[in-house]
Parts: structure tokens; C-alpha cells; sequence
């Protein structure tokens, strides 16, 4: 399994699926350009405002593994149904050198 770190250079991020899988496909990545594709509530039935929806602080949570491998991000891809949750995810990138 350690020997084939190109195998985990596709990280997708469902919906509220544990963080776990990600962070453990970032290191077995190695040093190898990482694709991620995070969908945030793009299929939920939940209600926009009120109990279950969609927040930042979830999103800026998801973001916090993700941000210190940002020199190895091939691309990023974002699917959310709430727009308010894409200003953490470019806030995010103020602290990224290009």
C-alpha cells in the first residue's frame, strides 16, 4: 500500500464523510500532485437556514487538513448548494503563495 502513492492523488470529499479518509490519502500521496473534489451539500435535502444546514465553520473544518498541502493541489473542485460556503474557501486562499 505504501508503495503506490499515485493511487491516492484523487481525494473526493462527500458530504459530511469523515475527514479520516482525506488526511490519510494526503500522506500516502507522498509528495505527488493531490486532485481534490469536495461536495458539500450539493445532493442534501437538508434546509438551507435553521437545524441541519450547511455551515462555514463545517467547511473552514474540512479546509484545515487540507491547507498546509496546498503547494501539492493539482486543482480543486467545489460543488456546494450554499453559496455562503465558498467565502471560507477563498478566504483560505489569502494564506496560499501561488
Amino acid at each position: 500500500m505504501d508503495h503506490t502513492p499515485f493511487a491516492y492523488t484523487n481525494i473526493n470529499v462527500l458530504d459530511r464523510q469523515p475527514f479520516t479518509p482525506m488526511e490519510r490519502f494526503l500522506r500516502l500521496s507522498r509528495t505527488y500532485l493531490v486532485g481534490i473534489t469536495i461536495e458539500w451539500g450539493a445532493y442534501s435535502d437538508a434546509p438551507l437556514d435553521g437545524d441541519g444546514a450547511d455551515s462555514p465553520g463545517e467547511m473552514e473544518a474540512l479546509l484545515s487538513p487540507l491547507l498546509p498541502a496546498a503547494h501539492r493541489w493539482r486543482g480543486l473542485a467545489l460543488a456546494v448548494r450554499n453559496y455562503s460556503l465558498t467565502f471560507p474557501v477563498l478566504g483560505s486562499f489569502q494564506w496560499i503563495a501561488a
